[in-house]
């Protein structure tokens, strides 16, 4: 049981949120007052002295919960919630299930891929950085989840809305570079003297390979955010379930 059961199930109450939602607000402020509690025990105070002392610091009024409950619920996070686990573990064992075939195909073309970040030119490297920094990011989760076995409420989020980022990026990152390339192309002096279907298709090779760069990364980086999310919210359910118990 948790020394602040009592705090926690009345906090419930006034969560206007719908859950995880509300199990994610409840597992911060569990965090926040076992923190405050341990600072107080510190400082000298009793059990019950260090009990009363954290319940008061830790803002709890109204607009503080509205704050929280805006943070914990935002647009994407509304849509993933309205998915059951069950129908999220189906979608993640269909994703892995893709990834692995990304992967098959992409050992098969890695004796093309000089040529395709060639024929991509300097837009290749930012997003090949960008696919590195993914790899980094999901490996470090895996890790922080599945061996460090580290699922302190406070931590369990970290570098996913990063991640989140790095795959919505790439794609943006080989639109860009596809209309910067058409614009380099348009401007060249050396374009007017050449065959206009010999620079469309140069141009086409150009864009068509980053394309192919940017877009595969992105998906795979958008696979493994999604993958660590489930992950992320069946763990969140299993902690808010042992603190809550009865």
């Amino acid at each position: 049981m948790n020394r602040f059961d009592d705090v926690l199930r009345a906090t419930a109450t006034r969560l206007a949120l719908p859950q995880p939602a509300r199990l994610r607000v409840l597992l911060e402020l569990s965090a926040d007052l076992d923190d405050l509690y341990d600072a107080y025990r510190a400082r000298g105070c009793d059990d019950a002295e260090a009990k009363r002392r954290a319940v008061e610091s830790l803002d709890l009024s109204p607009e503080a919960l509205t704050g929280l409950g805006d943070v914990h619920h935002g647009a994407l996070r509304r849509l993933l919630d309205r998915a059951a686990p069950e129908s999220l573990v189906r979608w993640e064992r269909t994703l892995l299930g893709v990834t692995g075939l990304l992967a098959a195909a992409l050992a098969v073309a890695a004796a093309d891929g000089r040529a395709v970040v060639r024929a991509a030119g300097p837009w290749a490297w930012p997003a090949l950085a960008l696919g590195a920094l993914a790899l980094l990011l999901f490996l470090g989760k895996a890790y922080q989840l599945q061996l460090k076995q580290d699922h302190h409420p406070r931590r369990l989020r970290r570098g996913l809305s990063l991640l989140q980022a790095v795959a919505l990026a790439l794609p943006c990152l080989g639109v860009l570079g596809g209309w910067y390339q058409a614009w380099r192309l348009s401007v060249d002096p050396a374009t007017a003297a050449r065959p206009l279907a010999a620079v469309l298709l140069d141009w086409g090779v150009a864009a068509s390979a980053l394309v192919t760069i940017t877009w595969t990364l992105g998906l795979l980086a958008a696979l493994a955010w999604f993958f660590l999310s489930g992950r992320v919210g069946r763990i969140e359910r299993d902690e808010a379930a042992f603190l809550l118990e009865r």
